[in-house]
């Protein structure tokens, strides 16, 4: 291998490891910008459904098809002190798959 060669391969592989650097680092902040938007109108829905401010803090995704919503607060409703009615750590959803597409549910 000449030491043109060389060169040309190094830029080559440069640019690729640029641009797949680019590449997930605009997929980041996709995602976070999704995930703020997915839990302000989650927390907006959960408190028109209920009646109660409701603030859903934090949310997971796992590769097994599990969502986990982090730090869910009920607020008092109004006439009552200012707090906490309910607070949920962690609620962890799970699809099952398999029964979803047999149609067994």
């Amino acid at each position: 291998m000449t030491a043109k060669t060389k060169r040309v391969i190094t830029a080559i592989s440069f640019i690729v490891i640029l641009s797949v650097v680019l590449l997930l680092s605009v997929a980041y902040i996709q995602y976070r910008d999704f995930k703020k938007t997915f839990l302000s109108k989650l927390s907006a829905q959960a408190t028109s459904f209920i009646g109660q401010e409701v603030s859903v803090d934090d949310l997971s995704f796992s590769p097994a098809g599990a969502i986990a919503l982090h730090n869910i607060i009920v607020h008092n409703p109004e006439g009552f002190t200012a707090g906490k009615l309910l607070t949920i750590e962690k609620l962890s959803l799970k699809m099952h798959y398999r029964e979803i597409l047999k149609k067994k549910l």
